[in-house]
């Protein structure tokens, strides 16, 4: 099963608006990731 994640540091290291931001355009990031790159229907769980 494939996995992709956003590791350290996170963005509690920053003030509250920045990290919301910063959050929001990283997991935007990865959604598009795997837009195009979706899992082969043989590497999903059943």
């Amino acid at each position: 099963m494939p996995i992709l994640s956003l590791t350290a540091p996170g963005v509690e290291q920053r003030e509250a608006d920045a990290a919301m931001t910063l959050a929001q355009e990283a997991n935007d990031v990865l959604a598009e990731a795997v837009q195009r790159h979706p899992i082969p229907e043989t590497s999903r769980r059943r």
